[in-house]
């Protein structure tokens, strides 16, 4: 029934986390697929946890080289955390800063900055202004500086996402990305 089905999407989730972890991207997309449908089947359609699993999709589609994928996948994740648990959210940052790095991967910059900037915020708000997760905000705002032919302003962001990866070590879980 519907609670195995979930429970189902739960351990096809885990088993791409394991997948993309070994460097088995397309493993890691056949078991992501299984759990998004799993929970499309029987999830309300805005629900958080479909949203958790549509961002690794579109993780593991950036793994692939498909980063045009992930940006709609992340675009629907968003819209559907963002729903669930409003604009600061731990969650909704998450997928906000990711977008920021697909548009720098996709060679738009200047539409990077704004959610990079906004993640960026949202993270020191949460967890101060020292943690190392503020390296990946900090890191996209520098290479957007950096591709619009402003490298003297990309030097402090990126000085800043130096100094807090080096103030500790953070092994982010990939589920997180």
């Amino acid at each position: 029934g519907d609670s195995r089905d979930l429970m189902r999407s739960w351990i096809a989730h885990t088993e791409a986390l394991w997948k993309l972890a070994d460097n088995d991207a397309p493993g890691a997309l056949v078991d992501e697929q299984t759990a998004v449908a799993l929970k499309e089947k029987v999830l309300p359609a805005n629900h958080p946890d479909l949203a958790i699993s549509l961002s690794t999709e579109a993780e593991i589609l950036v793994e692939l080289g498909r980063v045009n994928e992930s940006l709609a996948l992340n675009t629907r994740a968003h819209e559907m955390l963002l729903q669930a648990y409003g604009p600061v959210a731990t969650e909704v940052l998450m997928v906000v800063g990711n977008r920021g790095e697909y548009l720098n991967a996709l060679g738009r910059p200047a539409e990077a900055l704004a959610p990079l900037r906004e993640a960026l915020a949202g993270w020191e708000l949460q967890i101060g202004p020292n943690h190392p997760l503020l390296g990946y905000p900090l890191t996209g705002i520098g290479n957007a500086e950096i591709a619009l032919g402003r490298p003297k302003e990309a030097v402090a962001p990126l000085e800043r996402a130096l100094r807090v990866r080096e103030r500790g070590a953070f092994d982010e879980p990939r589920s997180a990305r």
